[in-house]
């Protein structure tokens, strides 16, 4: 056996400085614990989707709104239940993809347009928002909202129609409309119009 022998003195010292150590390891554990419960509680009363998931895109975190909301469980996190498997069909390979850049810190998704499905097969339109969770051995998962945007839709969708309405009506009128911009540019002349 080589080295040297060390006083008790210098153990002392040394078993002093490890309880302090691990009295600051402790601390930092009480800390980082007491924020994990900050967050959940946060996110359990938002009333937006919040979510986590590991590396692989399962989730391992979602709120209480997805819960009542969209009918999906514990049991269904247990089950390995992916990111992409609540979104519409449609969709499912170009947010797998999103997904994947995000996990890779390449990207963080900022308003992506979807819809998921709800556990009774019914949808809601949401915007999705993720970044990656990162820690001392890099990206571990990430974290994201989802925003309930059914409200945009249907006001997108009403204006669509009034559109529509007012052009049939301006295009069968048998009056001349022309309408000009601040600066008395024509920006739309109807066929009536023309044919005056």
């Amino acid at each position: 056996m080589t080295g040297t022998k060390r006083t008790s003195e210098e153990l002392l010292q040394e078993l002093e400085t490890l309880r302090k150590k691990v009295e600051d390891l402790e601390q930092n554990s009480r800390t980082v614990q007491f924020w994990e419960e900050r967050y959940r509680e946060l996110a359990e009363f938002t009333p937006q989707i919040v979510f986590e998931m590991d590396r692989k895109g399962r989730f391992t975190f979602f709120n209480r709104h997805i819960t009542t909301f969209f009918g999906y469980d514990q049991e269904d996190i247990r089950k390995g239940l992916m990111g992409w498997e609540v979104v519409i069909p449609e969709d499912r390979a170009r947010v797998k993809r999103e997904i994947e850049l995000v996990l890779k810190g390449k990207s963080k998704a900022r308003g992506t347009e979807t819809a998921l499905v709800k556990k009774d097969g019914t949808s809601l339109p949401v915007s999705l928002f993720a970044s990656p969770i990162v820690s001392a051995q890099g990206i571990v998962g990430l974290r994201g909202i989802g925003v309930d945007i059914s409200r945009q839709k249907e006001v997108e969708k009403e204006l669509r129609e009034s559109e529509a309405r007012y052009r049939s009506i301006v295009e069968h009128t048998h009056d001349g409309i022309c309408i000009l911009d601040e600066k008395a540019r024509v920006i739309y002349l109807n066929d009536e119009i023309c044919r005056i």
